[in-house]
């Protein structure tokens, strides 16, 4: 995909530092290799089930649009919506929520400790624990307690699982698989 834009975007036409930081970051992201060591298929019925869930190209592309709907619901919301309106967007965050736990635990029963050795594993997991303290918190507790705020902060990192899917993608086209 990158590579039909390398010879139109060469080193030359680069004029600024913000133009040459993207330049150098899709670079990286074109070159990057994959970390994980051969996986071999379980062979226990529920995690090979569970193993190919994961693996299927539908359900990455269903995490996918999760991700991306995600982000546009967390865009779209604003102090002076209407209570009808920040009600279905916190419903929504809890659906979403509930997709990234399953997608959690169906990896980690997939995987068991080699789910930990992947660095996005690990982001992924620290945001859907956060999200799951966050929606508790929301549900069990008045909205203008302290921590709500706190929480936010940390809706904001799933943007970064976006970068995660691009990777993947990457890799695809160079021929690699999850």
């Amino acid at each position: 995909m990158f590579s039909c834009f390398q010879s139109s975007y060469s080193k030359e036409k680069i004029n600024n530092q913000e133009s040459q930081a993207w330049w150098d970051l899709i670079t990286q992201l074109v070159d990057a290799q994959p970390e994980k060591k051969p996986f071999h298929e379980p062979k226990r019925l529920i995690r090979k089930v569970c193993y190919n869930i994961v693996i299927n190209k539908a359900f990455e592309f269903f995490i996918f649009v999760v991700i991306v709907v995600n982000l546009i619901t967390m865009t779209i919301y604003y102090e002076d919506g209407s209570k009808v309106y920040k009600e279905v967007l916190d419903l929504s965050n809890i659906a979403f929520t509930v997709v990234f736990f399953i997608e959690m635990v169906l990896k980690i029963i997939a995987y068991k400790k080699e789910y930990f050795k992947d660095e996005w594993n690990k982001f992924d997991s620290f945001v859907v624990v956060t999200g799951i303290v966050e929606v508790s918190v929301s549900i069990s507790s008045d909205q203008n307690l302290i921590f709500g705020g706190l929480f936010k902060v940390f809706q904001v990192l799933r943007v970064l699982r976006v970068f995660r899917v691009i990777r993947y993608n990457i890799l695809l086209m160079k021929g690699y698989s999850n």
